[in-house]
Protein backbone atom coordinates (compact mmCIF):
# COMPACT_ATOMS: atom_id res chain seq x y z
CA UNK A 1 0.00 0.00 0.00
CA UNK A 2 2.83 2.40 0.83
CA UNK A 3 4.40 1.72 -2.57
CA UNK A 4 1.14 2.62 -4.29
CA UNK A 5 0.93 5.91 -2.40
CA UNK A 6 4.50 6.80 -3.30
CA UNK A 7 3.88 5.87 -6.94
CA UNK A 8 0.92 8.19 -7.29
CA UNK A 9 2.66 10.92 -5.25
CA UNK A 10 5.46 10.76 -7.80
CA UNK A 11 2.94 11.05 -10.62
CA UNK A 12 1.40 14.15 -9.00
CA UNK A 13 4.81 15.80 -8.55
CA UNK A 14 5.71 15.23 -12.19
CA UNK A 15 2.43 16.67 -13.41
CA UNK A 16 2.77 19.68 -11.08
CA UNK A 17 6.23 20.41 -12.51
CA UNK A 18 4.92 20.16 -16.07
CA UNK A 19 2.57 23.09 -15.40
CA UNK A 20 5.54 25.43 -15.68
CA UNK A 21 5.82 24.58 -19.37
CA UNK A 22 3.79 25.87 -22.31
CA UNK A 23 0.20 24.73 -22.67
CA UNK A 24 0.74 22.41 -25.65
CA UNK A 25 3.75 20.65 -24.18
CA UNK A 26 2.07 20.47 -20.78
CA UNK A 27 -0.99 18.76 -22.22
CA UNK A 28 1.02 16.18 -24.15
CA UNK A 29 3.39 15.39 -21.30
CA UNK A 30 0.52 15.05 -18.84
CA UNK A 31 -1.00 12.45 -21.14
CA UNK A 32 2.27 10.53 -21.30
CA UNK A 33 2.86 10.72 -17.55
CA UNK A 34 -0.71 9.68 -16.72
CA UNK A 35 -0.56 6.69 -19.03
CA UNK A 36 2.92 5.59 -17.89
CA UNK A 37 2.12 5.85 -14.19
CA UNK A 38 -1.16 3.98 -14.58
CA UNK A 39 0.57 1.31 -16.66
CA UNK A 40 3.39 1.08 -14.12
CA UNK A 41 1.00 0.60 -11.23
CA UNK A 42 -0.93 -2.03 -13.18
CA UNK A 43 2.25 -3.97 -13.97
CA UNK A 44 3.49 -3.92 -10.38
CA UNK A 45 0.19 -4.89 -8.76
CA UNK A 46 -1.73 -6.64 -11.55
CA UNK A 47 -2.76 -10.31 -11.63
CA UNK A 48 -0.39 -11.08 -14.55
CA UNK A 49 2.44 -11.04 -12.02
CA UNK A 50 1.02 -14.42 -11.02
CA UNK A 51 0.86 -15.72 -14.58
CA UNK A 52 -2.45 -14.35 -15.84
CA UNK A 53 -2.90 -12.45 -19.11
CA UNK A 54 -2.45 -8.70 -19.40
CA UNK A 55 -5.19 -6.58 -21.04
CA UNK A 56 -3.46 -3.32 -21.94
CA UNK A 57 -6.65 -2.00 -23.54
CA UNK A 58 -8.50 -2.22 -20.23
CA UNK A 59 -5.66 -0.49 -18.41
CA UNK A 60 -5.25 2.43 -20.80
CA UNK A 61 -8.75 2.91 -22.28
CA UNK A 62 -9.73 5.67 -19.83
CA UNK A 63 -6.47 7.61 -20.13
CA UNK A 64 -7.16 10.44 -22.59
CA UNK A 65 -9.34 8.31 -24.88
CA UNK A 66 -9.13 10.99 -27.61
CA UNK A 67 -5.41 10.25 -28.09
CA UNK A 68 -4.17 7.36 -30.22
CA UNK A 69 -1.87 5.14 -28.17
CA UNK A 70 0.88 2.58 -28.64
CA UNK A 71 2.08 0.34 -25.85
CA UNK A 72 4.24 -2.76 -25.55
CA UNK A 73 5.18 -4.33 -22.22
CA UNK A 74 7.67 -7.16 -21.73
CA UNK A 75 7.70 -8.91 -18.37
CA UNK A 76 10.80 -10.83 -17.34
CA UNK A 77 10.57 -13.70 -14.89
CA UNK A 78 13.65 -15.20 -13.20
CA UNK A 79 16.00 -12.57 -14.70
CA UNK A 80 19.04 -13.76 -12.75
CA UNK A 81 18.79 -17.48 -13.48
CA UNK A 82 16.55 -18.65 -16.33
CA UNK A 83 14.87 -15.53 -17.79
CA UNK A 84 11.44 -15.98 -19.36
CA UNK A 85 9.93 -13.19 -21.46
CA UNK A 86 6.22 -12.44 -21.92
CA UNK A 87 5.33 -9.63 -24.31
CA UNK A 88 1.96 -7.85 -24.44
CA UNK A 89 0.82 -5.33 -27.05
CA UNK A 90 -1.97 -2.79 -26.81
CA UNK A 91 -2.80 -3.30 -30.49
CA UNK A 92 -0.52 -4.82 -33.12
CA UNK A 93 2.64 -2.89 -32.32
CA UNK A 94 4.79 -5.90 -33.14
CA UNK A 95 3.67 -5.62 -36.77
CA UNK A 96 3.39 -1.81 -37.02
CA UNK A 97 5.28 0.10 -39.72
CA UNK A 98 3.52 3.48 -39.51
CA UNK A 99 5.82 5.15 -36.99
CA UNK A 100 9.34 6.62 -36.90
CA UNK A 101 11.46 4.85 -34.26
CA UNK A 102 13.96 7.74 -34.10
CA UNK A 103 16.52 7.36 -31.30
CA UNK A 104 14.89 4.30 -29.73
CA UNK A 105 16.99 2.18 -32.11
CA UNK A 106 20.10 3.25 -30.19
CA UNK A 107 19.06 0.97 -27.35
CA UNK A 108 19.34 -2.01 -29.70
CA UNK A 109 22.96 -1.23 -30.59
CA UNK A 110 23.84 -0.94 -26.89
CA UNK A 111 22.37 -4.36 -26.04
CA UNK A 112 23.83 -5.93 -29.17
CA UNK A 113 27.17 -4.34 -28.26
CA UNK A 114 27.15 -6.04 -24.85
CA UNK A 115 26.45 -9.37 -26.56
CA UNK A 116 29.21 -8.63 -29.07
CA UNK A 117 31.84 -8.05 -26.37
CA UNK A 118 30.66 -11.11 -24.46
CA UNK A 119 30.99 -13.18 -27.63
CA UNK A 120 34.68 -12.25 -27.83
CA UNK A 121 35.29 -12.48 -24.09
CA UNK A 122 36.02 -8.76 -23.71
CA UNK A 123 35.05 -6.54 -20.73
CA UNK A 124 32.78 -3.50 -20.85
CA UNK A 125 35.72 -1.09 -20.45
CA UNK A 126 37.28 -2.37 -23.68
CA UNK A 127 38.76 0.27 -25.97
CA UNK A 128 37.33 0.03 -29.50
CA UNK A 129 39.53 1.45 -32.26
CA UNK A 130 38.07 2.13 -35.71
CA UNK A 131 40.18 2.10 -38.90
CA UNK A 132 39.51 2.18 -42.65
CA UNK A 133 41.69 1.93 -45.78
CA UNK A 134 43.49 5.14 -46.70
CA UNK A 135 44.42 6.39 -50.15
CA UNK A 136 47.45 4.05 -50.24
CA UNK A 137 45.34 1.03 -49.27
CA UNK A 138 46.77 0.74 -45.76
CA UNK A 139 44.43 0.98 -42.79
CA UNK A 140 44.39 4.35 -41.01
CA UNK A 141 42.92 5.10 -37.60
CA UNK A 142 39.63 7.03 -37.53
CA UNK A 143 39.12 7.23 -33.78
CA UNK A 144 39.02 5.21 -30.58
CA UNK A 145 36.50 5.06 -27.77
CA UNK A 146 35.77 2.82 -24.80
CA UNK A 147 32.54 0.87 -25.00
CA UNK A 148 31.44 2.38 -21.69
CA UNK A 149 31.93 5.90 -23.07
CA UNK A 150 29.83 5.14 -26.13
CA UNK A 151 27.01 3.72 -24.01
CA UNK A 152 27.16 6.67 -21.62
CA UNK A 153 26.93 9.19 -24.45
CA UNK A 154 24.05 7.32 -26.12
CA UNK A 155 21.94 7.42 -22.96
CA UNK A 156 23.14 10.77 -21.59
CA UNK A 157 22.60 12.92 -24.68
CA UNK A 158 21.28 10.52 -27.33
CA UNK A 159 24.57 10.77 -29.22
CA UNK A 160 24.22 10.08 -32.93
CA UNK A 161 27.99 9.74 -33.22
CA UNK A 162 28.28 7.07 -30.55
CA UNK A 163 25.27 5.18 -31.91
CA UNK A 164 27.04 5.15 -35.26
CA UNK A 165 30.28 3.89 -33.72
CA UNK A 166 28.41 1.11 -31.92
CA UNK A 167 26.84 0.11 -35.22
CA UNK A 168 30.28 0.13 -36.84
CA UNK A 169 31.63 -2.07 -34.05
CA UNK A 170 28.87 -4.66 -34.35
CA UNK A 171 28.47 -4.49 -38.13
CA UNK A 172 25.27 -4.22 -40.15
CA UNK A 173 25.27 -7.90 -41.10
CA UNK A 174 25.72 -9.11 -37.52
CA UNK A 175 23.09 -6.67 -36.26
CA UNK A 176 20.49 -7.93 -38.71
CA UNK A 177 21.31 -11.64 -38.73
CA UNK A 178 22.26 -12.29 -35.10
CA UNK A 179 20.44 -9.71 -32.97
CA UNK A 180 17.36 -8.44 -34.84
CA UNK A 181 15.96 -11.92 -35.40
CA UNK A 182 12.56 -13.55 -34.72
CA UNK A 183 13.96 -15.60 -31.84
CA UNK A 184 14.72 -12.37 -29.98
CA UNK A 185 11.36 -10.75 -30.74
CA UNK A 186 12.20 -8.97 -34.02
CA UNK A 187 10.37 -10.80 -36.83
CA UNK A 188 10.52 -7.91 -39.32
CA UNK A 189 13.15 -5.48 -38.05
CA UNK A 190 16.47 -4.37 -39.53
CA UNK A 191 18.88 -1.47 -39.04
CA UNK A 192 19.94 -0.06 -42.39
CA UNK A 193 22.03 3.05 -41.71
CA UNK A 194 23.97 5.20 -39.33
CA UNK A 195 22.96 8.70 -38.20
CA UNK A 196 25.93 10.84 -39.29
CA UNK A 197 27.56 11.67 -42.63
CA UNK A 198 31.04 12.97 -41.74
CA UNK A 199 34.47 11.59 -40.97
CA UNK A 200 35.84 10.13 -38.80
CA UNK A 201 32.57 8.75 -37.41
CA UNK A 202 30.46 7.90 -40.47
CA UNK A 203 29.77 4.22 -41.12
CA UNK A 204 30.25 3.75 -44.85
CA UNK A 205 29.06 0.18 -44.87
CA UNK A 206 30.15 -0.29 -48.47
CA UNK A 207 33.83 0.08 -47.57
CA UNK A 208 36.06 -2.30 -45.61
CA UNK A 209 36.99 -1.42 -42.05
CA UNK A 210 39.00 -2.81 -39.18
CA UNK A 211 37.80 -2.98 -35.58
CA UNK A 212 40.37 -3.47 -32.82
CA UNK A 213 39.27 -4.49 -29.32
CA UNK A 214 41.81 -3.70 -26.59
CA UNK A 215 41.16 -4.67 -22.98
CA UNK A 216 42.73 -2.79 -20.03
CA UNK A 217 44.81 -5.91 -19.42
CA UNK A 218 46.32 -5.71 -22.90
CA UNK A 219 44.28 -8.40 -24.68
CA UNK A 220 43.80 -7.44 -28.34
CA UNK A 221 41.40 -8.82 -30.90
CA UNK A 222 41.18 -7.53 -34.48
CA UNK A 223 38.15 -7.91 -36.74
CA UNK A 224 37.85 -6.97 -40.42
CA UNK A 225 34.53 -6.13 -42.11
CA UNK A 226 34.36 -6.61 -45.88
CA UNK A 227 32.05 -3.68 -46.72
CA UNK A 228 29.15 -5.36 -48.58
CA UNK A 229 26.07 -3.20 -47.92
CA UNK A 230 23.26 -5.16 -46.26
CA UNK A 231 20.59 -2.73 -47.48
CA UNK A 232 21.40 -3.53 -51.11
CA UNK A 233 21.34 -7.32 -50.58
CA UNK A 234 18.00 -7.05 -48.75
CA UNK A 235 16.26 -5.06 -51.50
CA UNK A 236 16.75 -1.57 -50.06
CA UNK A 237 17.65 1.59 -51.93
CA UNK A 238 21.00 3.41 -51.80
CA UNK A 239 21.08 5.82 -48.90
CA UNK A 240 21.11 9.49 -49.77
CA UNK A 241 24.07 11.77 -49.14
CA UNK A 242 21.58 14.42 -47.98
CA UNK A 243 20.76 12.74 -44.68
CA UNK A 244 20.20 15.10 -41.74
CA UNK A 245 23.20 15.40 -39.43
CA UNK A 246 23.07 14.99 -35.70
CA UNK A 247 24.97 16.70 -32.93
CA UNK A 248 28.47 17.31 -34.22
CA UNK A 249 30.92 16.14 -31.57
CA UNK A 250 34.06 14.25 -32.43
CA UNK A 251 34.89 11.21 -30.27
CA UNK A 252 38.11 11.73 -28.38
CA UNK A 253 41.11 9.79 -29.61
CA UNK A 254 42.41 7.42 -26.97
CA UNK A 255 46.17 6.84 -26.79
CA UNK A 256 46.77 3.30 -28.03
CA UNK A 257 50.25 1.87 -28.27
Amino acid sequence: MDSTIHLWKYSFEIQWTIKTMTTGIERNLRRVVSGCMLLGAAIVYGPWVHGQSMDLGKILSDVHPEVDKWATVTLVKNPESHPEFSTFHLKNEGEAVDFWPASTIKLYTVIAGVEFLNQYGMPLDTIVAFSRPGSNGAYQRDCARTFEEMVSEVFRRSSNEDYTLLLRMIGIDAMNTQFLVPGKGFPHSALMRDYVTYRPVVYENNEPQRIELISPGGIRKTLTINGVAYRMRSGGVPQSSARPQGTARQPRNLPIA
